[in-house]
């Protein structure tokens, strides 16, 4: 008896959990990527309450793209449904801003008329550490599994001395296609683009 106790203890640390992050932690914080997703020399994310603001810099001028993109946080994945055997999501605008807390950050990418979801996999504000889960799927970039790390470089005060702890998961976070108004600005030219869904 003692040693299935034990078992069942060690099966349930082995159970993946995710970091639940709140609405509150992430607006008037600043990133910066530690593992870079692309070509980009530099990025940056900035949180507001209904935007992320992305800052991407290519190379040595300190020439900075800017990209506004809305998101929200949720308890789950994007829902998929299929339309002429393409899968569909939708990016519900109706939480942006609403939802307070989640282990899922949900965005609608403007420039490119999607939506990328990460599984946020350890959050914690007291160590500046944040790490998110990007999964591979097939036909899409990244064609393998990344997991990203963002280091705290701004916080609200009041954010500053809170933390939350880590949790970590092997859970896909991967990213789909939809549709929300969007915001995007190159050098401070900006386009607004409609939409409800779209394509992986």
């Amino acid at each position: 008896m003692k040693q299935y106790i034990i078992l069942v203890a060690l099966l349930f640390e082995l159970i993946p959990c995710n970091a639940q992050v709140k609405l509150s932690q992430l607006n008037g914080t600043k990133w910066k990527f530690e593992t870079q997703p692309n070509s980009a020399k530099e990025k940056t994310w900035e949180f507001s309450q209904n935007q992320i603001i992305e800052k991407r810099n290519y190379t040595t001028e300190n020439k900075y793209y800017e990209f506004k993109n809305y998101y929200y946080l949720s308890d789950a994945r994007p829902t998929p449904f299929y339309s002429n055997n393409v899968e569909l999501a939708n990016f519900d605008k109706s939480k942006v801003g609403n939802n307070k807390e989640g282990n899922y950050l949900i965005i609608y990418v403007d420039t490119w008329e999607r939506i990328d979801w990460y599984t946020i996999t350890s959050f914690d504000l007291q160590s500046g550490d944040m790490y998110l889960l990007r999964e591979a799927v097939e036909d899409e970039c990244p064609s393998q599994d990344v997991t990203l790390h963002l280091k705290l470089i701004s916080a609200p005060a009041s954010n500053s001395t809170t933390n939350r702890g880590n949790s970590l998961s092997n859970t896909r976070g991967q990213r789909n296609s939809a549709g929300i108004i969007g915001n995007s600005s190159q050098q401070n030219n900006s386009t607004t683009t409609d939409g409800s869904r779209g394509r992986r």
